[in-house]
């Protein structure tokens, strides 16, 4: 499965969401609800998640890859999408 094929499916199978703003292409982290542990789309990447995909903040804004200050969760899966976009950008 390449990258584009991952990243236009839904969160419901735990994958990164694209979303179109104002023609900029966004991928959305994904997080798992508080209250029912079901995977939605969250606001942007864990700091712990781009630590261990060995991306910077830096790189990040580059990228346009929003950033979530106030989540500490370290999703493996939101690493291994970062780790590929690190790869093809």
């Amino acid at each position: 499965m390449t990258i584009d094929e991952k990243l236009v499916k839904t969160p419901n199978e735990s994958e990164a969401k694209t979303t179109f703003n104002n023609n900029r292409r966004f991928i959305k982290s994904v997080v798992l609800s508080p209250g029912s542990a079901k995977p939605k789309v969250g606001t942007g990447w864990s700091m712990g998640e781009i630590r261990s995909a060995g991306l910077t903040r830096k790189r990040m804004r580059k990228l346009h890859l929003r950033i979530d200050k106030f989540r500490r969760t370290v999703h493996e899966n939101n690493v291994e999408i970062l780790k590929k976009i690190k790869s093809i950008k």
